[in-house]
């Protein structure tokens, strides 16, 4: 007997927490995915918000059986993305159960530049910067670097792909949460929260494309090497 699968059965599933539109999905479009997993259910769900705490992300799954026995996994997104641990990535099954929980309120306030000029802090961190600059990558800068400064070492901005009116900032914090501030680019701006921001360690800058860039993208995904991080651009996704 041969038997082949004509079409999977709609995946059922809960997201509850900090996200932006808690609720009961289905998986059952064209457009989604044949093995969604948990990004995927939280993308689906609108991203997470600013409170979310993606370091202990609850997945519930009911057992097999009569017995209504539950099993529960806690999984690090940020370990995900910033180290590849693609196990924290599981596959959704029907009536997953997926939790959100909130951060614990920091005791520390917005004390960048404080913390990067003390002589407690290391000399020099790695940032990564992606888009549209001519060297994308994780770079070592000192740790007093703003920025502007950032976007200068890996190459600078494509003159006619980047759009410097719309760079992109994220920033995972020791409590679990993630905070994407938007900036423009000016590269005369001197050191300041509002304009230009001292980085911190494993801070993530991404230049935008421009309206031109974005016309021009089919044409260059011919010829150009693919520099930037793909699991990088998800965590930008779920969060924007």
């Amino acid at each position: 007997i041969f038997i082949s699968i004509l079409k999977t059965r709609p995946i059922k599933y809960s997201i509850i927490g900090e996200v932006k539109r808690p609720g009961i999905y289905k998986f059952e479009d064209e457009s989604d995915p044949e093995f969604p997993s948990i990004i995927d259910a939280i993308r689906k769900s609108g991203g997470v918000t600013e409170k979310a705490n993606l370091k202990e992300v609850i997945l519930i799954r009911r057992m097999p059986g009569t017995d209504k026995e539950q099993k529960q996994a806690k999984l690090n997104l940020i370990d995900l993305v910033l180290k590849g641990d693609y196990n924290q990535n599981l596959y959704l099954f029907d009536d997953d159960i997926i939790k959100i929980s909130k951060v614990k309120p920091s005791l520390e306030g917005d004390s960048s530049l404080k913390i990067a000029s003390a002589n407690l802090a290391p000399q020099s961190i790695f940032v990564s910067v992606i888009g549209q600059v001519n060297n994308p990558g994780t770079i070592e800068v000192r740790a007093n670097t703003s920025l502007t400064q950032a976007v200068l070492m890996a190459g600078g901005p494509i003159s006619w792909k980047s759009n410097r009116g719309n760079v992109d900032l994220l920033r995972i914090n020791q409590n679990g949460s993630a905070k994407l501030t938007k900036y423009k680019l000016n590269l005369r701006s001197q050191i300041s929260n509002d304009k230009n921001p001292v980085l911190l360690d494993g801070d993530i800058v991404k230049v935008n494309k421009s309206l031109l860039g974005n016309v021009s993208s089919g044409l260059g995904a011919i010829s150009e090497p693919i520099k930037d991080f793909v699991s990088v651009y998800t965590l930008f996704k779920i969060i924007d």
